[in-house]
């Protein structure tokens, strides 16, 4: 497992509307855990947006607003070759972590100036 930290500059813009973003090197695995941690004073609005820059749909794989630290276990639905979800019991979804291959992408919006987010990815390699 690969532990990896990316942090944004301090937000520039208007209070409520700044933003910020930051790229992580090449990376290549699946996401397992993100710690994500604020400095400064950010409001609830704030929002904080994850995404693996090389996938075509830009699917998010972190999408919160707030402004308290998080630990999470991102996880998707897995799908089957038709593009349903596919279940235990028809109702619950199969997760699986997110596959990654590509430059990590760290936004935050909606935020005050001065604001930054750093977050931690623990990643499992293949």
């Amino acid at each position: 497992m690969d532990v990896i930290q990316i942090a944004t500059d301090p937000a520039s813009g208007n209070a409520g509307s700044a933003s910020a973003s930051a790229l992580s090197p090449m990376l290549s695995g699946l996401v397992y855990k993100v710690v994500l941690r604020y400095q400064g004073a950010p409001p609830a609005t704030t929002n904080v947006k994850l995404s693996d820059g090389n996938d075509p749909a830009n699917e998010a794989i972190v999408n919160v607003s707030g402004n308290s630290d998080l630990v999470l276990y991102p996880r998707r639905a897995m799908t089957n070759n038709s593009g349903s979800n596919l279940t235990f019991n028809g109702t619950q979804v199969v997760p699986t972590p997110y596959p990654l291959h590509g430059n990590l992408k760290l936004s935050l919006s909606l935020t005050n100036p001065g604001v930054s987010v750093s977050a931690t990815v623990y990643l499992l390699r293949g």
